[in-house]
Formats: C-alpha cells, sequence, structure tokens
C-alpha cells in the first residue's frame, strides 16, 4: 500500500509489508475500466528498494510464511458469526471460495479484508505475524463498531 505520493508522477513511498496476488479473472467493462479479481497468496516483506529514472520501483523482498491453520477459542466466535453474515451478503466471487470459519488466520483476513476500516488500519493488521494477535485487534475493532 502507498503511504504516500500517489500512483503516478513521482515514485510513492510504500509500507514495507505487502502481499502477492494471482490475476483469476479480468475483463474489460463497458465504461473502458479493467475489471480483475485477484487474490492474495502470500505476504512478504520488503527487504530494500530501487527507484528507477523513469520513477519505477524494484524491490527486493522477503517471503513471510503463510500462518498454520490456528483454532479459534470460543471468545470468538461471534466474530465467526459476523463473518458468515457477510459472506451471506456477497455475491461472486466470494460465494465461491473455500470457507475456513475454524481456522483464526483465515477468519482474521476476511474480517481485515471486509470490515469498513482504514487503509492504515488494514495494513496494521496485515503486518501482524500472529493470527491470534491479529484476530483480538479484530475483536476490539468490531467493539468500536458496535458490531459485536
Amino acid at each position: 500500500m502507498i503511504r504516500s505520493g500517489s500512483e503516478v508522477g513521482k515514485a510513492a513511498e510504500t509500507y514495507e509489508t505487502g502481499t502477492l496476488s494471482e490475476i483469476s479473472y479480468f475483463n474489460q467493462q463497458s465504461d473502458g475500466l479493467l475489471g480483475i479479481t485477484a487474490s492474495g497468496i502470500q505476504r512478504f516483506h520488503i527487504v530494500s528498494t530501487e527507484i528507477r529514472p523513469n520513477q519505477l520501483t524494484i524491490a527486493e523482498v522477503e517471503l513471510i510464511p503463510n500462518d498454520e491453520p490456528t483454532p479459534i477459542s470460543e471468545k470468538y466466535h461471534s466474530a465467526v458469526d459476523i463473518l458468515k453474515r457477510i459472506f451471506e451478503n456477497l455475491g461472486y466471487p466470494f460465494a465461491k471460495i473455500e470457507k475456513h470459519y475454524d481456522d483464526a488466520s483465515w477468519v482474521s483476513a476476511r474480517l481485515a479484508e471486509f470490515l469498513p476500516i482504514s487503509l492504515e488500519q488494514k495494513q496494521y493488521l496485515l503486518q501482524l505475524n500472529d493470527p491470534l494477535q491479529r484476530l483480538d485487534r479484530i475483536w476490539s475493532l468490531l467493539e468500536s463498531l458496535e458490531l459485536r
């Protein structure tokens, strides 16, 4: 995610943690825009960057291992219920994805993705390496959003 700057012009400053993504579908919309469906595959940490004269940023990254499946404690079952209700209201392509409601890593990642929180909050959650810590932070956010 861009920390400061913009997508065009002078190279933007980015956060150090990001996600490798895979484009699974794309099409050109009637308004000429490109519609893209992408899935996050693995997180990475930027080790170093180089800004080329044309403002293209090249980075050396280290991959962050994907979280191991982590059981959800009973404390967070209502967070799972909230996520289930979110999925009930989503259409394609979310209706087709495999759900892992018993995995704290998957649940916390999906809640971070879908909750109406700032991009900075989403980035913070992305950077947490412990899925239980991520879920605990989301639990606090759910309270502040009056969703639990």
